[in-house]
């Protein structure tokens, strides 16, 4: 929790502290800050303060609000005080105002840095403090912490006197201790003078510097001076080997180990070096979490740091910038001054991750590669990474023979085999070919063979590969070589059952093969394993793709986390963003599928991606005329131009569109669906004649022998098609190529000249003419065109009217089994079942379906302002239906999915485009026996037309929620199967009602789909009908009554539910001018929903509510017993002796009781 104050870091503290010497900076102070634990002796107490020159929090002595965060909490503006003088400057700030804290600062340092630089310093300091070494010990220490080896190594040279048994230990064991960071080859001299000294005071502190460095030899040297008994028991649990079997524990074991206070910092350091030893980069605790190495001293933040980039580049971001930004660089980056002064077995380790990210960007690499120490360059890991860089950005420079010396000399085969693949596969192969000993000497030169020769047949490998078995009998990566190559089962089995067995011996060089070997056998369970471990990104990105293979969606599911774990850690790869679409669009997620799609592109120019993100934009009714869109025109296969033709076909732009098809079709004739795309946009557009050949004219040219056709189109159609097919018996041309240019104008009868010959031009007619007797003389050959043959007119009408019939039989089967459903497909799922339009649909079922809409009767509590209601496909065609006007100031909180939106707009377009069409004169229907022509006359296609531009209109005022989501479900027992459902029945319009009332605050769907209502309640998500929507807007009870009645003319099972009747009521009791006509109105209504008796169908509705208001005990609802009395006389109407059997079963209630 934060305090509001801008306090020092531990490092800023031990920094101002040193600077002065731990002397209180108050001039003239003799006290000292510093000097032996009360508890323990063995330990320093520190008693001064680090007090702010500036104040840190506002209302403090001398705040400065002109400073930053980081400049108040900086060394600069930190003194370091003894207890006194720390609160006495802050009881009088005009006393000690801030220039003089500052001028006692920098005299204090001064004098501090001063002292040190004295030769006599450790004969001042004896004088002054005889063997009290406690501010000399903790000086020295922040000299370690801070690397100031240089600085140390200086003052220790300045002892030349023997002062004092505890001097001469002393001076020795910081000796012994610089040597461990930056002189190994002095150690062995120092730690041999330091044992024959009397006293050995610091051989505690010695041992867990061994201890924290993994120094074996040295640990056992001074194990007997040791006095403390746990660091003892731990130096002993390191020289028997059983300290890091301790430390090193099973992944998800949730093992934890507690250590003493005295050890801790130690043991932190030892797995520090054991990782910079094994060169660990992806180490995770025994939760499973990343393991952050100790860093609270300069050389383990450095090691820490070098260990950071690795991590970084291997299983983080792969953005070269935003990792040369990052602390971990920059810290290294900044203090290679201090890292030379490391001993080189500890410089090695920072040097080579350093260079080794460096290698990947480029010209930098050679800046810093100069600054490396002659030593640290000679180290075969650092001319490794040479060679690497050099391979990346200058591969001529490599000399061959150098590469296979190194190899020889290092024992690195990795940075050879890198060098050949990066040749010409000859180069490569010849040079195999004349060294062919190397096959010997690794396994994976034998790997890089096989993956130069793609064109070796599995027998040829496995032939090769078997020479080489009993060198490689016991190597992992060979073993996953004959397993990639094996062709006999059994064989196979038992190199898998050895891999396997042996699954612990895989590494950071063989998993790649390994993993390989997993896909190839369909071992997805092992390689779903695998993916649960720590891999590198690259590793990481292969499992995923090859789990995505598995056609089963639990592993297809693991596959998206692990490409969605990648994308969350910035790393990014051509064709990452379009797997993960790929896998969203196969699970039903089609918006996120969208945007995977559009980052792909966005990134990389992924062709596929854009035509995926179109098609995906197609089939959820999102024809957007933006750059995507734009982009998609410039590709000229024919896939690419029919989506563009058809998205030009719903967006009404006719001219586009036949262009479009038209190019698709010039680029591929066979198979292609822009034939239909095309005779739908020519029927849209003015019919041409063509008298003279011009653009967009076919001129059929003949001679004696021949009859040609020479289609001539304007240049736009042909621009970037170089090959046009043969589409329609048709050679096509540009109006602009120079082979037909004198073809132009002409008439017919004249005569032409093309290519070398003389034609007369027999016709002339225009592109869409042609195309179209095309299509209707080649449906004659088409096996799969139904053909109608006859040999009078009244046969010919009888066959029509069998298939219209055969039609109508289908459709009525599909309506019976949707009716009998306990619960009713859904509206889109029904309309791709009947091949009708969702709009088309909507309507049958409330106006045309024998079976009445079991609508929603979900009875919400009484809603507030801030409700948002969520109207769904049905309830918006409904209440336009029944004349529901939409109130965007007063009214209730409308919105709709953006799937939803787009669904209904397109519906209606395309009806209205229909309603336009001149050729469109009406339909054929069947009532079951009798075939007829239903025209649609001028009257018809006036209040159609009427209603659907309200309807528009309608959809235009709702406000949409312009970010699609897709739906997910939340409930466990049943998500994959009911996402499943979502996704092969493309129920893009349900799913976006229920995402969009899901994530909307306070949202409230609106629906009477049963499917619909169904799956919101099992979600958990707020929903109700139209009835009860109704019920909670602020209309009067006429608004209400008419409604109702609107509400049982689209076939509503329930238009009156309790709900709805109760705000009528009220709405009339409130309204007290119209209570009386209102109550006359509404009994009426009760009565009958007819001029005369009421239908079966409202007595059913009357019996409901009556059974709902004696339910609720709302008797004011029923005013004389009005619902009463009419349930009397319907149940009296329907069962006559009904009157009779009550009295008697009131009389003798032993009798079996009435139905």
């Amino acid at each position: 929790m934060g305090t509001g104050r801008d306090d020092f870091s531990k490092d800023t503290i031990r920094r101002a502290a040193g600077r002065v010497g731990y002397r209180c900076s108050f001039p003239g102070c003799p006290n000292s800050t510093i000097g032996a634990s009360l508890e323990d002796s063995s330990k320093v107490s520190t008693t001064g303060v680090a007090a702010h020159i500036c104040a840190a929090a506002r209302g403090g002595p001398r705040y400065d609000e002109k400073m930053t965060v980081d400049e108040r909490r900086s060394v600069d503006n930190c003194i370091w005080l003894c207890q006194t003088h720390s609160k006495l400057i802050d009881t009088d700030e005009k006393t000690y105002p801030v220039e003089l804290l500052r001028q006692w600062k920098r005299t204090a340092e001064n004098a501090a840095s001063q002292a040190l630089a004295n030769g006599d310093y450790f004969v001042e300091h004896y004088n002054s403090n005889g063997n009290n070494l406690f501010v000399l010990g903790q000086l020295f220490d922040d000299m370690v912490v801070d690397g100031q080896f240089e600085q140390l190594n200086t003052l220790l040279g300045q002892y030349r006197t023997t002062l004092s048994d505890q001097y001469e230990e002393f001076v020795l064991r910081y000796k012994i201790i610089y040597d461990v960071y930056c002189s190994r080859r002095e150690l062995p001299g120092h730690l041999n003078a330091y044992c024959a000294l009397p006293c050995k005071a610091g051989a505690d502190k010695l041992a867990l510097l061994f201890l924290s460095f993994r120094m074996e030899d040295e640990l056992k040297i001074v194990e007997e001076y040791c006095i403390d008994q746990t660091i003892k028991e731990y130096v002993s649990m390191s020289n028997n080997n059983t300290l890091i079997g301790q430390l090193l524990v099973p992944v998800g074991s949730g093992m934890t180990m507690s250590f003493p206070a005295e050890i801790g910092n130690a043991i932190g350091k030892y797995i520090a070096n054991y990782i910079r030893e094994n060169n660990i980069t992806g180490a995770i605790d025994s939760a499973g979490n990343e393991y952050t190495l100790f860093s609270d001293e300069f050389y383990y933040r450095a090691v820490s740091s070098a260990y950071g980039l690795s991590r970084m580049t291997i299983y983080g971001s792969d953005d070269y910038d935003k990792i040369q930004r990052s602390p971990d660089f920059e810290f290294i980056r900044d203090n290679l001054t201090k890292v030379k002064n490391l001993d080189i077995s500890l410089q090695e380790y920072i040097w080579v991750k350093f260079l080794l990210f460096l290698s990947m960007g480029g010209e930098e690499f050679q800046a810093y590669y100069t600054l490396c120490p002659a030593e640290v360059k000679s180290l075969y890991s650092v001319q490794k990474i040479e060679y690497l860089y050099r391979i990346n950005n200058d591969i001529d420079s490599i000399n061959a023979d150098d590469m296979l010396e190194f190899a020889g000399k290092s024992g690195d085969t990795t940075t050879l085999c890198m060098y050949l693949s990066n040749l010409s596969k000859d180069d490569a192969n010849s040079f195999l070919a004349e060294h062919a000993y190397l096959y010997k000497k690794s396994c994976k030169y034998l790997e890089l063979k096989l993956n130069l020769s793609p064109e070796m047949s599995h027998d040829e490998a496995y032939a090769l590969l078997e020479k080489y078995k009993d060198v490689y009998a016991d190597d992992f990566l060979f073993h996953c070589l004959l397993a990639r190559h094996s062709s006999l089962r059994q064989q196979n089995k038992e190199i898998i059952d050895w891999l396997q067995a042996h699954r612990s011996e895989c590494t950071t060089d063989t998993i790649f093969e390994y993993i390989k070997v997993l896909w190839m056998n369909e071992l997805w369970d092992d390689l779903a394993e695998l993916s649960t471990r720590l891999l590198p990104n690259e590793c990481a990105f292969n499992v995923a793709g090859y789990l995505s293979e598995s056609r089963d969606d639990n592993y297809i599911r693991r596959s998206l986390e692990i490409y969605k774990n990648l994308l969350s850690k910035g790393w990014q790869r051509k064709w990452l963003n379009f797997n993960i679409g790929c896998i969203q669009r196969h699970l039903g997620y089609v918006e996120e599928a969208k945007n995977s799609f559009k980052s792909e592109y966005d990134q990389y120019h992924t062709d596929v991606a854009l035509k995926n993100l179109i098609c995906l934009r197609f089939e959820t009714q999102e024809f957007t005329d933006d750059v995507y869109f734009e982009e998609l025109k410039n590709y000229t296969d024919f896939h690419s131009q029919n989506w563009v033709g058809a998205i030009c076909l719903k967006l009404g732009h006719y001219c586009d569109a036949r262009k479009y098809f038209l190019r698709s079709l010039l680029i591929n004739c066979n198979d292609n669906p822009s034939i239909s795309g095309f005779l739908q946009t020519v029927g849209r557009l003015p019919e041409v004649k063509a008298d003279t050949v011009q653009a967009n004219t076919v001129c059929v040219l003949k001679d004696t022998q021949h009859l040609i056709q020479i289609a001539i189109h304007s240049p736009d159609i042909m621009e970037g098609i170089a090959a046009p097919c043969q589409f329609a018996n048709c050679a096509h041309f540009s109006a602009e190529d120079g082979r037909i240019v004198n073809l132009l104008f002409h008439s017919v009868g004249d005569s032409v000249s093309l290519d070398g010959n003389i034609y007369e031009v027999d016709a002339i007619l225009t592109v869409n003419e042609t195309i179209s007797k095309f299509f209707f003389s080649s449906m004659q050959t088409n096996k799969d065109a139904m053909l109608i043959q006859s040999s009078s007119p009244e046969e010919l009408l009888q066959q029509i009217k069998s298939i219209v019939k055969s039609s109508y039989e289908s459709l009525e089967k599909e309506i019976e089994d949707y009716n009998q459903q306990k619960i009713r497909y859904p509206l889109t799922y029904l309309a791709a079942l009947v091949g009708k339009k969702s709009l088309i649909t909507c309507e049958f079922l409330a106006f045309g379906n024998k079976k009445r809409i079991r609508n929603n009767l979900t009875s919400l509590e009484q809603t507030n302002s801030s409700v948002i209601y969520v109207l769904s496909y049905d309830a918006i065609v409904f209440l336009a239906h029944i004349g529901y006007n939409i109130d965007t100031q007063n009214g209730p909180n409308l919105l709709c999915a953006i799937q939803v939106r787009n669904q209904l707009l397109n519906d209606i377009n395309e009806e209205l485009s229909a309603l336009n069409n001149e050729n469109t004169k009406g339909c054929m229907v069947c009532d079951g026996e009798n075939v007829s022509i239903i025209e649609h006359s001028s009257e018809y296609k006036r209040e159609r037309y009427t209603f659907l531009t309200k309807l528009k209109a309608f959809v235009i005022t709702i406000p949409y929620c312009d970010i699609a989501c897709d739906f997910k479900s939340a409930n466990s027992k049943i998500k994959d199967s009911l996402e499943q459902l979502f996704s092969q029945r493309k129920l893009f319009c349900e799913g976006g009602s229920l995402s969009t009332a899901r994530n909307t605050p306070n949202g409230i769907l609106i629906t009477d789909d049963q499917f619909l209502y169904a799956i919101a309640s099992i979600e958990d998500i707020p929903n109700m009908g139209l009835t009860g929507f109704l019920a909670n807007t602020t209309l009067g009870w006429k608004a209400l009554l008419d409604m109702s009645k609107q509400l049982s003319i689209i076939n509503f099972a329930n238009y009156l539910p309790l709900q709805l009747y109760k705000q009528m009521v009220d709405q009339a009791i409130e309204n007290k001018a119209e209570i009386e006509i209102a109550s006359r109105e509404i009994q009426k209504w009760l009565l009958s929903d007819t001029d005369n008796d009421a239908t079966e169908k409202h007595e059913d509705v009357i019996l409901a509510l009556f059974h709902d208001v004696y339910s609720s005990n709302f008797y004011y609802l029923n005013p004389g017993d009005i619902l009463g009395k009419n349930a009397i006389r319907i149940y009296e109407k329907r069962n006559p002796d009904f009157m009779r059997e009550y009295i008697s079963y009131i009389l003798n209630p032993d009798m079996p009781s009435i139905e």
